[in-house]
């Protein structure tokens, strides 16, 4: 029960309470991670189980069985969230995203934070 609560509490955490909706993940895993310069400085990221909230309305990264989520890497956060995305795909480890409430890269999601998970 107390972990479950604090799961929560940190997977909240994460998310972005912002004015637009957001796409966000608990408890999934990567299956796929993709850098394409003909397509920017942008990973894309996808992800397999867990279960998905769309908090505020429609958000971006919807279309479920293809790319859910971009990280662009622009900044030193950005490559320290990348750093966190390839320790998860690597390891097989379970994640939480949340998303940042803005379309990233076409209509995908951008990240706006990761959790790592037991």
């Amino acid at each position: 029960m107390i972990k479950t609560l604090a799961l929560a509490v940190m997977s909240t955490a994460l998310m972005s309470f912002n004015a637009h909706a957001s796409l966000d993940v608990v408890g999934a895993t990567i299956s796929d991670l993709q850098i394409n310069r003909a397509l920017g400085n942008y990973v894309f990221v996808k992800v397999l189980g867990g279960t998905f909230s769309i908090s505020g309305g429609q958000a971006c990264g919807n279309q479920f069985g293809s790319w859910q989520y971009t990280l662009p890497m622009n900044t030193a956060q950005d490559r320290d969230l990348y750093a966190m995305l390839l320790s998860a795909y690597a390891s097989g480890a379970t994640i939480n995203i949340g998303g940042a409430g803005v379309c990233g890269w076409g209509s995908f999601e951008a990240v706006n934070g990761v959790q790592l998970t037991h």
